[in-house]
């Protein structure tokens, strides 16, 4: 199991950076999401370096903001797959919002691996009816 900051980092940035006039779609650009996960993913990608050519970017050629979330994504999803290539060898299951982890699956796919995505609602209710169900069984005579 594992987890990253990676969504908390995205929000400050979307929402508290010089990076908010230029992320502000609720739309990604998927062909940008790729291209930046792939960069993100080459070990001489720039990482968190290329943040701020979003920026510049939508300043100097008026990029629509699905471009740059597009690329924000791409690049934190990406670099967050590429510290755990290691993983890579055996099937990812990824559990989150539906949107963000078919984010996740792309990049894995990009990565060489196999990753499937999991109905985590579906799932957190299996476990409450499952904790619910030794609780109940507990407190029987």
């Amino acid at each position: 199991f594992s987890s990253s900051m990676a969504g908390e980092i995205f929000a400050l940035l979307c929402n508290q950076s010089v990076l908010k006039h230029s992320v502000s779609s609720e739309t990604y650009n998927i062909a940008s999401f790729v291209s930046e996960a792939e960069q993100a993913m080459r070990p001489d990608g720039p990482g968190l370096l290329g943040a701020f050519a979003i920026r510049a970017e939508d300043l100097l050629h008026d990029q629509p903001p699905e471009n740059g979330l597009g690329k924000l994504s791409g690049m934190l999803i990406g670099s967050d797959v590429a510290a755990r290539r290691t993983w890579l060898a055996e099937e990812v299951v990824i559990l989150g919002e539906p949107e963000l982890s078919e984010l996740y699956q792309i990049a894995i796919e990009i990565a060489g691996a196999a990753a499937q995505c999991v109905d985590s609602a579906g799932l957190t209710l299996s476990g409450l009816r499952s904790v619910h169900q030794v609780v109940v069984q507990d407190e029987a005579p």
